[in-house]
C-alpha cells in the first residue's frame, strides 16, 4: 500500500489535471485537449458523475484551425473523455456534449454509468430449445 503526505500549504484534492479524447472504448487517444483553461470533475456516490474540460480557442490562425478541426471530430456518445490526475488516469466517461462559444469550447461527459441510461437493447430475443433455456437459467443462478 502506498502512502502519500502532503506538503505544507496543500490542500487535499489538488494535483495536475489533463484531459484527452480518446476512442469509444477508450482503448487509445485520438485528441490531447491543450490550452484547456478548465478541468471541472468529480465523483458522486451511487450516481452518475459528470466532468466538463473547457478548451480556449488558440488566437493564432495556424493552431486555430488545427484545434477547431480536432475538436470538430469530437462526436457525441462516440468518443470518451478521460481525464488524467498527475498522469493517472481518474475519470473517464462518454462525451455528451459540446459547445462552440466565441473562444471557448465546453466538453461535457458523464463517467461510465451513463452509458446504462443511454444504451437500448433494440433486438427482439427469442429463446427456444431446452439446451437454450436451461443454460440461461444456470447462467442467471450463478450471476446471482
Amino acid at each position: 500500500m502506498s502512502t502519500s503526505t502532503l506538503e505544507q500549504g496543500q490542500a487535499t484534492g489538488t494535483g495536475s489535471n489533463r484531459a484527452a479524447i480518446y476512442t469509444r472504448n477508450g482503448s487509445s487517444e485520438l485528441v490531447g485537449l491543450t490550452d484547456v483553461g478548465s478541468i471541472e470533475w468529480g465523483r458522486v456516490l451511487s450516481a452518475v458523475s459528470e466532468a466538463t474540460v473547457t478548451v480556449q480557442v488558440p488566437s493564432s490562425p495556424a493552431a486555430r484551425d488545427r484545434c477547431c478541426s480536432d475538436l470538430g471530430n469530437i462526436g457525441v456518445w462516440r468518443h470518451t473523455l478521460v481525464v488524467f490526475r498527475d498522469g493517472v488516469r481518474s475519470w473517464e466517461g462518454p462525451v455528451r456534449k459540446v459547445s462552440w462559444k466565441k473562444n471557448l469550447v465546453p466538453v461535457g461527459a458523464v463517467d461510465v454509468l451513463g452509458y446504462t441510461q443511454r444504451r437500448r437493447i433494440t433486438a427482439a430475443r427469442l429463446v427456444t430449445g431446452v439446451n437454450t433455456r436451461t443454460e440461461l437459467l444456470r447462467n442467471l443462478t450463478l450471476a446471482f
